[in-house]
Parts: structure tokens; C-alpha cells; sequence
């Protein structure tokens, strides 16, 4: 694997500065809240907070997997700028958003023969599956740094 991208889902559970900081891009799941549209991007654009109160007041809130066409414009990005791209997801035990992650990776292979998608099933969800990313990007430093010396 050349250089790569770690990235996950934005459901778990870590902050936008924090992501950030540690360079993990992160893909958005889906809510609808009272028929509106809206990504869940972390609190960026709509507060978990505010959807809580929404919620309270009797909006009616659905979430939804990211699909396999948005796995392929999100992965595109990172394939076309010449990095390989480890995805890790939230656990299949509750979202089929593996398997569409999946699904793109294979449909992409044909488009990026050289480039390498690697797509892991996190099993955990919330804090615990931010616990997994921040392990993961300390190993991704460690790792780097020791290649570095190669």
C-alpha cells in the first residue's frame, strides 16, 4: 500500500477539529428531519443538540446509510489525487454502510487498477468507534515515521 487516506463515517462520535487535526476525512450519513434533507457532518451544519430538541418536540428523524454511488464520488476524490484509501465503517451489526462501501470499492477497481481500497468493518459504533480511529491514527504516525527511516 502507497501512501493512503484513513477515513471513516462521521457517526462516530469525534468532532470535526479533532478530525482534522488527526487528517481523518470522514463521510456523511443521511437524516431526514420532517422530510428536509440534511447531512449528518458533525455538527457542522446542524447540532446534535438542535436535532435532539427537534426530536423532543415531536419532529420525526430518520437516518440513513451512505450509498454505494456516494462511497464512489467520496473514494474518487482521494483515487484521482494518487492516494491508496483505508475506510473504516460503523459496524455492520447495525448499517449495511459496509457493504456499500465495499460495493464501490470493487466497482472502482476497474477505474483505478494501481490504487488500493481497503474497507474495514469497525464492529463499534459511537465512542467506541472513535476510540478505534484514534488508535488507528497513532498507528498511521508510528508507521509513517518508521517508513520514513527506510
Amino acid at each position: 500500500m502507497g501512501e493512503y487516506i484513513l477515513s471513516c463515517c462521521a457517526s462516530c462520535d469525534l468532532n470535526p477539529e479533532w478530525m482534522k487535526r488527526r487528517n481523518i476525512p470522514y463521510v456523511y450519513f443521511n437524516v431526514t428531519l420532517d422530510g428536509k434533507g440534511v447531512k449528518d457532518d458533525m455538527g457542522l451544519s446542524f447540532s446534535p443538540r438542535d436535532l435532539l430538541k427537534k426530536m423532543e418536540e415531536g419532529a420525526e428523524a430518520k437516518t440513513s446509510q451512505v450509498s454505494v454511488g456516494e462511497y464512489d464520488e467520496y473514494f474518487r476524490g482521494f483515487l484521482d489525487t494518487g492516494y491508496d484509501i483505508l475506510h473504516v465503517t460503523l459496524s455492520t451489526g447495525i448499517s449495511g454502510t459496509y457493504n456499500a462501501a465495499c460495493t464501490a470499492a470493487n466497482m472502482l477497481k476497474e477505474d483505478y487498477p494501481d490504487r488500493k481500497i481497503i474497507v474495514i468493518d469497525s464492529m463499534a459504533a459511537s465512542s467506541g468507534y472513535g476510540l478505534l480511529m484514534e488508535y488507528a491514527a497513532d498507528k498511521r504516525i508510528i508507521l509513517t515515521e518508521r517508513l520514513s527511516l527506510l
